[in-house]
């Protein structure tokens, strides 16, 4: 992408912004100071100051549903959520575009150390965060990974020479976790890395674009992905205590394979796309080396 056409989806994204605040809002553009923020990489994401008020402003990416993002369910998640302080406030959504504002909530992200430092206090929010009541969605991450597995075959994007042995313990995987306790079962983020931490005293969530019932465990996984076999030991007693997490450090090792093929085929999908500041090819070869090793 040339320089002058990402310049024109960012002119094209600003008015977007400009026009949600005001018609959600009603504050006009001369009135306002818009952030645009970098980190954000399957949306364009801002921080708009009006006055003495701060919000954040979410433009809708156009992968949605390629990547397996449910808007619907996203918003069924925040809505369920509204109250608990884990979470950003909900000021609008939009289930058909994506675009979102919710009340802006200082605080810096999470870095992978961190997340060690912070095991119990997260282990207790995942708790509080699963025993939510349902919501009517559902968040199955093999499905995600066959299907973004379709989607880069259509693309002819590359796929790995072992794709065949890496279903096949995906599948074996599945199987497993299907005849698991429905204590295993809950409402779930389901995108829980450090950089969707944000902490202010208290650690809470963001980007809940994911968010569905499901294996309470991916969560788990999400988060201690790279921690040592003793921290995710730990990880297991603080969220289980120490007597129920016996046993269950095979599972979550099993859930950290799943977790990181979804993420290789993730970052599959984004090869090609315009994204200058990541390598995506390099990323998806390295988590596919790391799932090859498991086999």
């Amino acid at each position: 992408m040339s320089n002058a056409e990402s310049g024109q989806i960012e002119a094209a994204s600003l008015e977007q912004v400009y026009t949600l605040i005001r018609d959600e809002l009603g504050w006009e553009r001369q009135a306002t100071m818009v952030e645009f923020q970098k980190s954000g990489l399957t949306n364009r994401n801002y921080i708009v100051s009006c006055g003495g008020q701060k919000v954040a402003v979410r433009i809708g990416g156009t992968q949605s549903t390629e990547l397996g993002i449910n808007r619907y369910a996203e918003s069924a998640a925040l809505q369920a959520l509204d109250g608990l302080a884990v979470a950003p406030q909900l000021l609008y959504f939009n289930p058909e575009t994506g675009h979102m504002i919710t009340q802006f909530l200082p605080g810096r992200e999470f870095q992978n150390q961190e997340l060690v430092e912070h095991m119990e206090e997260i282990a207790a929010l995942f708790k509080k965060i699963h025993q939510m009541p349902p919501i009517p969605y559902e968040f199955s991450p093999y499905q995600d990974i066959e299907d973004r597995i379709r989607s880069a075959r259509k693309r002819q994007l590359p796929l790995p020479a072992s794709l065949d042995r890496l279903m096949d313990k995906l599948l074996k995987i599945q199987h497993s976790r299907a005849q698991a306790s429905s204590r295993f079962r809950g409402l779930c983020h389901n995108d829980p890395f450090a950089n969707n931490f944000l902490y202010d005293g208290s650690v809470r969530l963001l980007d809940w674009e994911y968010a569905g019932m499901g294996d309470i465990l991916f969560d788990l996984a999400c988060m201690g992905f790279s921690f040592t076999a003793s921290q995710k030991e730990q990880l297991l007693s603080y969220y289980f205590g120490a007597e129920e997490a016996s046993g269950l450090l095979p599972s979550l090792d099993d859930m950290i394979f799943i977790v990181q093929f979804w993420n290789a085929m993730w970052a599959t999908l984004q090869i090609g796309l315009p994204h200058p500041a990541y390598n995506y090819s390099d990323m998806a070869n390295h988590m596919f080396q790391s799932l090859e090793a498991q086999l």
